[in-house]
């Protein structure tokens, strides 16, 4: 099915121009009203804007036209399970009934009857789809968590050896910088400061990794990573704003952070790490994050992860703040009024209601960070113990997590 608009479309979502995107995939279904690609994309169009309604309708009009389109089945299933149930099974067995499913068919398709088994708490149904999911996808790429954890070790060591130029972190923050491991609690930390209307967020930009690369590549002294960071035009056309980084992968440029971009604090999120392992393990990531997909994987970068902050910690006390998720969940207020505080913001109830917020979201935790904050899924991992037993042999034995109960 060659449609242009749509193609070019569907490539200004990947590039953030959602304006852009909606002309194009409008040019498309006037074209052609029946392109179900051309609908889907409207569709996640619509839920990174916050349009979850009409995103579910765009979904379903897509699988009205193509019933065996498995991607618009799995984002119903994500996103409106409860509300489209009886029309969701209906079209389960439709896709039952191909023969023909290519392995990413099999993947999306296992991830959906994970989804439904969960919501219907058959926890044994629903975990046993979610491991089989997962294993496909590792038969297509390999687990990468062993990238992440060289190159932490690589830039930890590096830096170590530089020369430091002092952050005069006295002054006003100006930069924010969210780090983590995905799946920490990162988005909806930003949702809850993107309330603040003084506060421009980049999203999960690469725009760091990017100065930093150059200034390597370049052999540049690393002194000039503010100047090159803050010369992309994203940020220079915001430097009236306080603006929120969060890339959470910036948690292996801490130091770099701390030392040499002025004004700016680092914010580290983390939650149980069973619980982190669990939300990695069915994030079902479009790209990237391989290392999800396989639970020992996750827990080897989770435990470097935590060797790195920790040192990291210890060199900047004053610049790094850990919010854990759980407090967050259990005790909202109290959390964030410490969090705005240690920030140097003005205090505002609005801080508290994110959910009222309209922006757009476009990562795994969308639909998430888009809802009030829910205490009833804190501890959900707890039903999947037995997937999650190659996790906790390791975090027990790495004795960096003591504080967490593994049952």
């Amino acid at each position: 099915m060659n449609n242009q608009w749509r193609d070019n479309g569907i490539k200004k979502i990947d590039d953030g121009d959602l304006l852009g995107a909606e002309k194009l995939l409008a040019l498309a279904l006037k074209e052609n009203n029946k392109d179900y690609l051309a609908l889907h994309a409207l569709g996640h169009l619509n839920l990174i804007k916050g349009k979850i309604d009409h995103a579910s309708l765009l979904f379903i009009k897509a699988l009205e036209v193509n019933p065996l389109y498995i991607r618009s089945l799995y984002a119903l299933t994500n996103i409106g399970y409860k509300n489209h149930e009886n029309y969701i099974k209906e079209k389960i067995k439709v896709f039952e009934s191909y023969e023909q499913k290519s392995n990413p068919e099999k993947i999306d398709f296992l991830f959906i009857k994970h989804h439904i088994a969960h919501q219907e708490k058959n926890f044994k149904a629903s975990a046993i789809s979610l491991a089989k999911a997962n294993e496909l996808k590792r038969l297509i790429e390999r687990p990468n968590s062993e990238n992440y954890i060289k190159q932490g070790n690589l830039v930890y060591e590096d830096f170590t050896k530089e020369s430091l130029k002092f952050n005069n972190h006295e002054k006003q923050v100006k930069k924010i910088f969210i780090v983590g491991i995905p799946r920490s609690g990162t988005t909806l930390t930003e949702s809850i400061l993107c309330t603040n209307q003084n506060i421009f967020s980049l999203g999960e930009s690469d725009v760091l990794a990017k100065a930093f690369n150059f200034i390597r590549e370049n052999n540049l002294s690393t002194n000039k990573l503010e100047e090159y960071y803050n010369n992309s035009k994203i940020i220079s056309d915001n430097l009236n704003k306080i603006y929120l980084d969060k890339m959470p992968y910036n948690y292996i440029l801490a130091g770099h952070i701390c030392n040499f971009i002025s004004q700016s604090k680092i914010i580290l999120c983390s939650r149980h790490p069973l619980g982190n392992i669990f939300s990695l393990l069915r994030a079902h990531f479009k790209k990237g994050n391989t290392y999800a997909t396989c639970i020992k994987s996750s827990a080897n970068l989770i435990i470097n992860h935590k060797k790195l902050m920790n040192k990291y910690k210890n060199i900047y006390p004053n610049l790094i703040y850990e919010i854990n998720y759980e407090k967050l969940v259990k005790n909202k207020e109290e959390t964030i009024q410490s969090l705005i505080k240690w920030l140097g913001l003005e205090w505002k109830d609005t801080y508290l209601h994110h959910e009222n917020h309209n922006r757009e979201i476009n990562t795994a935790s969308i639909i998430q960070a888009r809802s009030s904050i829910n205490k009833n899924s804190l501890e959900i991992w707890k039903e999947y113990t037995e997937l999650l037993q190659p996790a906790k042999s390791l975090l027990e034995e790495s004795g960096l997590f003591n504080d967490f109960p593994m049952e």
